[in-house]
């Protein structure tokens, strides 16, 4: 039996018995596809791996710092966040770059919901729809 292989994420389509596990040394095994190492592969951390809020599955490794400690991100399935479908939600556009990571902007003429939450998306700042304020903007 062969598999339709999802080059997004590298991942087989049409498998119904999906298992991940990660081991103590940090190896990934996925009977769906994806098979590798972390970055820290048998120096042990303390390790997590979870589905974010934001569907995106992501392996995590707690780091110790001489000022801090906390969860590092090693790997995650989808590598740049803007490519998870609905991240940024209705009316704004998600950018992404190596120094901030993700980041999600309204459109022009709206305004975000919920200031806190990105999930609640944007809302228009102009009521209906009239010759006097349709236009086009070019995004880059």
């Amino acid at each position: 039996m062969s598999y339709d292989q999802n080059p997004s994420v590298g991942r087989y389509q049409y498998v119904y018995n999906q298992r991940a596990s990660l081991n103590l040394d940090g190896g990934f095994k996925s009977s769906d596809g994806p098979d590798f190492f972390l970055a820290d592969y048998r120096i042990r951390p303390q390790r997590m791996m979870k589905i974010a809020i934001d569907g995106n599955l992501r392996v995590y490794s707690f780091i110790e710092h001489l000022t801090r400690k906390e969860w590092q991100v090693q790997w995650q399935i989808v590598s740049r966040s803007c490519r998870v479908h609905g991240i940024c939600e209705t009316n704004s556009l998600c950018t992404y770059s190596q120094d901030v990571g993700r980041r999600c902007i309204c459109l022009h003429g709206y305004k975000m919901v919920n200031f806190e939450d990105w999930s609640y998306g944007c809302a228009p700042e102009f009521e209906g729809c009239s010759p006097d304020n349709e236009g086009f903007i070019k995004l880059t």
